[in-house]
């Protein structure tokens, strides 16, 4: 999920929406395809999934995308990539699956974004991979070349769309805890931020006080421990949530 986020950022970048947009996939029904069919179909996105018939995505996640959204898996790749904005290839070989290699290979040999896909797709489609990718096997030297910059801003993608996640994840965990035991309100929602610019800006941090100090340790209710970050008191840990719900 985290690279989908990253791969829809990158999407938005270039096409400007996503919505309506075309996201063809083609190669193994692996953790790539079943989490790119939900993201695209959860932002709006028509999505076809090019594979042979016995390395499919996840039946349930088929399932659920045929009732939720536009979607097809076919062991056509040109019906696949059939006027499509996004194309998208991963390794047919994944971590793991060493053993596998020399028969997937044979399996998925036709599985492979080149000239003749990119001839249908639409004229101005982009391609991504979350590599590394081997050239010549699911994607040639030269169709990789040649979209070479929607790739590469695909892999730093991935660095600017986990800040978010992580800024979300800390926000959330911060007030929780916090929140709970001072009795603040619940965190505010973030400002909305373009992705156009995301890449551009760095993520809003919750406001620490200055020194480091001991680590506040809370006993709760059913005995838990938790420790609290690097904060001195609960006094300075309010201080700083209130000034980051003012400055948000």
């Amino acid at each position: 999920p985290c690279q989908v986020l990253a791969d829809l950022m990158t999407t938005y970048e270039h096409k400007g929406k996503l919505e309506g947009l075309k996201f063809a996939y083609i190669g193994d029904g692996n953790n790539m395809a079943n989490s790119l069919i939900v993201g695209g179909i959860k932002m709006g996105m028509e999505v076809s999934i090019a594979c042979p018939d016995n390395y499919q995505p996840d039946k349930d996640i088929m399932k659920w995308a045929y009732e939720s959204g536009n979607f097809e898996c076919t062991t056509d790749i040109l019906a696949a990539a059939k006027d499509a904005d996004v194309l998208y290839t991963d390794v047919w070989a994944s971590m793991g699956q060493e053993e596998e290699a020399k028969e997937r290979q044979k399996v998925f040999k036709n599985y492979q974004i080149n000239d003749s896909v990119m001839a249908v797709a639409k004229e101005d489609a982009m391609v991504l991979h979350c590599l590394p990718a081997h050239r010549g096997e699911e994607i040639t030297a030269e169709v990789f070349e040649a979209h070479a910059n929607e790739i590469f801003d695909e892999a730093e993608n991935r660095l600017h769309a986990q800040k978010a996640v992580l800024v979300k994840c800390f926000l959330e965990l911060t007030f929780l805890i916090f929140g709970n035991i001072l009795g603040t309100s619940p965190p505010p929602a973030l400002p909305p931020i373009s992705p156009m610019g995301a890449r551009r800006r760095d993520p809003l941090p919750v406001p620490a006080p200055a020194g480091s100090g001991a680590a506040a340790v809370v006993q709760d209710n059913t005995g838990n421990v938790r420790k609290l970050l690097n904060y001195r008191t609960r006094k300075e840990i309010k201080k700083s949530l209130e000034n980051y719900q003012e400055n948000a």
